[in-house]
């Protein structure tokens, strides 16, 4: 009705599980998904810790995720993938992408300027690290987080970094 140009920014699923449990520390425990008081945190370990947020918070990500998967899949809206990790790596060019796709043209050089003066702002991002995720989740933590993939066989959770080929769908529905 309105023609929205919807840019919707994803980053590595295991990833965020690790920056979620870092906003918790540093930040802010109450979200729309799922709170946590800090009384409660002091007596977790980094382990549980993360497992409230795979357990607690990521269902709400699968869910954001697969809603715009099928959105895009069925062309109600103008979408434009935006993945944090190239985002990171290459932000002039992700953005001249996102312009491109709402129709905005800016030279390379204001770009360049628009992403210089945004890498001297402070902002709230972590430590903006890829890979942390991988490695600080156990196996049974990522196989949780691919189980709850399985719950939507028709969507490709690869670009949040899940494996593309589907789990195993017994484990997932409990049987």
């Amino acid at each position: 009705l309105f023609n929205f140009k919807t840019v919707v920014l994803v980053r590595d699923f295991f990833d965020s599980v690790v920056s979620m449990r870092e906003h918790h520390l540093r930040e802010n425990t109450i979200h729309p998904m799922a709170m946590v008081e800090r009384d409660q945190l002091r007596g977790m370990s980094r382990h549980q810790h993360l497992w409230f947020v795979i357990r607690m918070i990521m269902p709400w990500y699968f869910s954001f995720y697969a809603s715009w998967k099928i959105a895009s899949r069925d062309k109600t809206l103008g979408i434009h993938w935006v993945n944090y990790k190239q985002l990171s790596e290459n932000p002039k060019k992700v953005l001249m992408g996102i312009l491109k796709f709402i129709g905005i043209h800016r030279s390379p050089r204001s770009i360049e300027a628009a992403v210089a003066e945004v890498s001297r702002m402070k902002t709230r991002r972590n430590v903006a690290i890829q890979g942390r995720g991988g490695q600080m989740l156990d196996s049974s933590q990522k196989i949780a987080m691919e189980e709850m993939a399985a719950f939507y066989p028709q969507i490709d959770f690869s670009q949040v970094g899940l494996p593309s080929s589907e789990p195993d769908k017994q484990n997932a529905v409990g049987n």
